[in-house]
């Protein structure tokens, strides 16, 4: 039952997180991504398979879906820190906005706003607007660092679902074709 219950919750909470990284991703963050989508399939299989020589199955597949996953989260909590510290250019339109034209900038970059889901999408486009108008209004370096453990949270969550979705294809699907 608890089992079921963490399950819905990490879907419930992972999903909406990541679909809206590629709602409108930048080049560079996708390219980020998927590295580290393909790095942590890499890594949880190669890891998976020399932790099977020394432990017996259930103790390896866990330990290695735990430990894979925080590895390649760091790796991609490394890559999106940079990118958010260095990369990602604030546009200098929220230098000189108020709260009110900052939230004009969010609703502006939706991709179509005259769309269906468009009174759905406008709250993270708004909110994601107010947040880098938050950073650049009050220059604080450490607002930054906050906006680096959201992505770093993204590149989590990215990471676990990767590696569970190689797991899961690995034990269910092609074990089926082995029997």
């Amino acid at each position: 039952m608890r089992a079921n219950f963490v399950a819905l919750f990490y879907t419930f909470s992972t999903v909406p997180i990541v679909a809206w990284q590629y709602v409108n991703p930048s080049g560079t963050l996708l390219v980020i991504l998927v590295v580290t989508i393909i790095f942590s399939a890499l890594f949880f299989f190669t890891w998976h398979n020399h932790l099977t020589k020394y432990f017996n199955e259930p103790f390896a597949s866990q330990f290695a879906v735990n430990t894979s996953t925080w590895i390649s989260a760091l790796l991609s909590f490394a890559l999106l820190w940079y990118y958010v510290w260095d990369i990602n250019k604030i546009d200098g339109e929220f230098r000189l906005a108020n709260l009110s034209q900052a939230m004009e900038i969010g609703i502006s970059q939706m991709p179509n706003p005259d769309g269906l889901l468009a009174p759905i999408l406008m709250l993270p486009f708004v909110f994601e607007a107010l947040e880098l108008w938050v950073v650049v209004q009050s220059k604080s370096y450490y607002l930054i660092l906050l906006l680096s453990f959201k992505f770093a949270l993204v590149g989590f969550f990215v990471s676990k679902l990767s590696i569970l979705t190689s797991y899961f294809v690995d034990k269910i699907v092609w074990e089926k074709f082995d029997e």
